[in-house]
């Protein structure tokens, strides 16, 4: 699919001209320079015809009808923005010129024995059934988030920008799973293979290597549920589960409420933390092994205090994504402990503390 890309940053106006796939960004194919364009800031794919607009993980946002989104199609182009530059989108029409010719001749098969002669020919080759594409529909359930493309099998799924599918989370590991289309006599199939991943690729409740899902089926990983179903196949309707009445009260069972305090809180596990942690050095796989979520990440700052958010300013300045950096803390918010240090000492929100130490936040700037 021939596209032209047209933008103006404050460098000036910008052009491009090619085919999909195209990454956009300051290092991107189409390079748009600006500070709130991320070095691989968005892709354009094309399949079946339609194109899709993915976002990478970018700091300030992929926006198409001024909605910020994870991926969405474009049908004819359009104009979308990343982060505040405006990037049009020009679809080309295929052009197909048609010649006066014969038609190819069809495969052919030829038999000759030992002498040459001819002993059999124009016996038809059976071309293999070509595989349907994929509509995949994913989810993330914690934050509702989703999005859906059709895509050619095989299909990669995992964080890193170069899979096909890009689901950006800490629990999906780099190349977490790869959905196959396997066709046969009988017709097609999806299969899902697991790739090694540190928390597992889920299907019907149990965690697999390599599954069978037919025409349509439904696997999780990390906090995403995957839909995906062949091209053609109607999407299953989600199945609500019939609402069981609620059973009279025993005679003998005590139903009045309770006032005196807050229910006791849910202990998710009372064997935290295992055994294993007693050890000075506790091997990646003894954690999977124990049965817990595992979630990578490049850059890990414990504690959340200011200290942690100096120093994850200092590694997002430097370029690091923020899907490669997680802050373990007990505070809502990194400054929390500072802000009510502040509080306590009746200096007020809008007075903003300057200090000649270097461990403020402040001398990052001021040098």
């Amino acid at each position: 699919m021939d596209l032209t890309l047209t933008w103006t940053t404050d460098a000036g106006p910008g052009e491009w001209s090619g085919s999909a796939p195209v990454v956009l960004g300051r290092e991107g194919d189409v390079e748009i320079t600006d500070d709130q364009v991320s070095r691989r800031h968005a892709r354009l794919d094309a399949a079946s015809g339609t194109l899709t607009l993915t976002d990478l993980g970018s700091a300030n946002g992929t926006f198409v009808n001024d909605e910020r989104i994870e991926s969405a199609p474009l049908p004819s182009g359009g104009t979308v923005r990343l982060g505040r530059v405006v990037v049009e989108i020009t679809v080309h029409a295929d052009e197909t010129v048609f010649v006066d010719a014969e038609p190819p001749p069809a495969d052919e098969t030829v038999v000759v024995d030992d002498d040459g002669t001819v002993v059999a020919d124009s016996l038809q080759v059976p071309l293999p059934p070509s595989a349907p594409d994929l509509v995949i529909a994913w989810t993330n359930t914690e934050t509702d988030a989703s999005a859906q493309r059709e895509m050619t099998a095989p299909v990669t799924i995992g964080s890193r920008d170069d899979a096909d599918l890009r689901l950006a989370d800490g629990r999906v590991s780099r190349r977490h799973a790869v959905l196959h289309v396997d066709t046969e006599a009988g017709g097609a199939t999806i299969r899902v293979e697991d790739q090694g991943s540190s928390n597992g690729t889920f299907h019907e409740g149990q965690r697999i290597t390599s599954a069978t899902l037919g025409e349509s089926g439904t696997v999780r990983l990390g906090p995403y549920r995957v839909e995906v179903r062949l091209a053609g196949v109607e999407a299953k309707a989600p199945e609500v589960p019939p609402r069981r009445p609620a059973a009279p009260p025993r005679e003998d069972e005590d139903v009045s409420i309770s006032l005196d305090g807050p229910p006791e809180p849910v202990v998710i596990a009372r064997d935290f933390p295992p055994a294993l942690f007693d050890e000075p050095v506790v091997p990646v796989e003894a954690l999977r092994a124990d049965g817990r979520p595992v979630q990578e990440a490049s850059y890990v700052a414990i504690g959340g205090g200011l200290g942690n958010f100096v120093w994850v300013d200092m590694l997002r300045i430097g370029g690091v994504p923020p899907n490669d950096i997680l802050v373990l803390g007990l505070e809502e918010k990194p400054h929390s402990r500072y802000e009510r240090l502040c509080i306590n000492s009746q200096i007020p929100d809008h007075e903003r503390l300057r200090s000649d130490s270097g461990s403020c936040p402040d001398c990052i700037w001021g040098w």
